[in-house]
């Protein structure tokens, strides 16, 4: 999957989760008879604190490749897809100063 189809993946399995939708409405691109609509609609103000409601999806445990205080060095890639590693730190040296776990749908 592409970066952004991880993402589109993984709101719509919080959303399910929720109970917000179900899985048959996302596969027909239709809401269930009877079910319940929002009532206004929701806004972009909106948007923060109902992103609260959605618990946040964890990967089971995995245990870090690195430890804190740790020295490593990025890789110099060039890849032709999207990568998270900024052209400015590729092939330098740094220090783990912070582990945040692994965030990504199941």
């Amino acid at each position: 999957m592409s970066y952004y189809e991880k993402w589109l993946v993984s709101l719509t399995e919080r959303m399910i989760l929720s109970g917000l939708i179900t899985r048959a409405e996302v596969e027909s691109g239709q809401s269930a008879p009877g079910s319940a609509r929002f009532t206004p609609a929701v806004t972009a103000a909106d948007v923060p604190a109902f992103m609260r409601r959605i618990p946040p999806m964890r990967r089971d445990q995995i245990a870090p490749r690195f430890q804190i205080g740790q020295r490593v060095r990025a890789r110099n890639i060039n890849p032709v897809t999207h990568t998270r590693l900024p052209r400015y730190v590729r092939g330098k040296a740094g220090t783990i100063e912070h582990d945040r776990g692994v965030r990504c749908a199941p």
